[in-house]
């Protein structure tokens, strides 16, 4: 039941001024087998508004990949939305890649050092995508479930309070 919007006058941005609409997009499932979190011993953590996310405990041994799956890579990214003038801008962390063999991190933080501190409605991501190696170079798997993204975090300037700094 929307209880911001007369019907027929809903839109995200408005939804993204509330804890519920932030919410749903935190919930939303970008592919059928998410496979980002479950990567994890707990959620990833975001602070400084996008800036920083730490990640803890990757989990499981390389030798679970699957047969063709060579490395992972991690993406940690931001997006600023401009509803008003309908712009975005990405910022990205560099990415994290582990290699079949490699011994996994404890955890690992991502971090954007010139992300701007200026936005209306900020996103924040984190992608997995598997890779094989053909020919001793990076190949994405074209397979259900090699690549996922979850985002964790959406912040807007005139939300309502709740659990977000």
């Amino acid at each position: 039941h929307d209880l911001i919007s007369k019907l027929g006058d809903r839109t995200v941005e408005k939804g993204f001024y509330t804890c519920e609409g932030r919410k749903l997009m935190t919930e939303f499932i970008f592919e059928p087998e998410q496979i980002v979190l479950p990567l994890f011993t707990s959620v990833p953590v975001v602070s400084d508004f996008g800036k920083k996310c730490v990640c803890e405990g990757i989990v499981g041994a390389t030798t679970w990949f699957k047969e063709c799956v060579k490395t992972v890579s991690f993406e940690y990214f931001v997006v600023d939305y401009d509803f008003e003038k309908q712009v975005y801008f990405t910022h990205f962390a560099e990415k994290l890649f582990v290699h079949k063999g490699d011994v996994l991190p404890k955890g690992h933080t991502f971090e954007i050092d010139d992300l701007p501190t200026d936005f209306v409605t900020r996103m924040v991501f984190l992608s997995v995508v598997y890779y094989d190696a053909a020919n001793g170079n990076p190949g994405l798997i074209d397979q259900q479930g090699m690549a996922g993204l979850r985002c964790l975090e959406v912040y807007s300037k005139g939300m309502d309070n709740c659990d977000n700094d």
